[in-house]
């Protein structure tokens, strides 16, 4: 019950629940519905979602100069040694470009925000991150490195 014009949400008193009977449609709907299972994470580090914020796509391009979020678990970059990092590694070859520790704005063991470079050529990229972060509070003595799985398109 609210009582007044201010009343605000309690949860020691209020509560919700939900009661549902799935229809004949979501029932034949499940049974149609199949999973795909990408595997384990060998390292427990996952990349979940590659999103484009400048376009709002997920898994599926970069916008140079635009900004990206990654979700996940175990991202946070950390450590010493000099391949730890976020990795743009294109597809028809070369070395792979490593953005900057500066264009790093959000840096969470399951988020990660930066910019891309705007001078990126075009093509296909995987994304990779390299870590020495272990959520114990001291770091891993090797690096682990997670590669996105999918392929993601820059274009101009």
């Amino acid at each position: 019950m609210f009582i007044g014009d201010n009343a605000q949400w309690d949860t020691s008193q209020h509560s919700l629940s939900v009661n549902l009977a799935p229809t004949a449609e979501l029932r034949e709907a499940i049974k149609n519905t199949s999973v795909n299972v990408r595997g384990m994470a060998a390292s427990g580090m996952a990349i979940n979602a590659v999103t484009d914020v400048a376009s709002g796509e997920t898994n599926t391009k970069l916008t140079p100069g635009g900004g990206v979020n990654i979700t996940g678990c175990k991202l946070k970059i950390d450590g010493d040694e000099a391949s730890t990092g976020l990795h743009l590694h294109k597809q028809d070859g070369g070395a792979p470009i490593t953005i900057p520790r500066t264009a790093i704005l959000v840096n969470d063991p399951s988020k990660i925000s930066f910019v891309m470079p705007a001078d990126l050529p075009e093509g296909d990229y995987k994304l990779s991150i390299s870590t020495q972060f272990s959520g114990t509070g001291k770091l891993l003595k090797e690096v682990r490195s997670f590669t996105f799985d999918y392929v993601l398109n820059i274009i101009y």
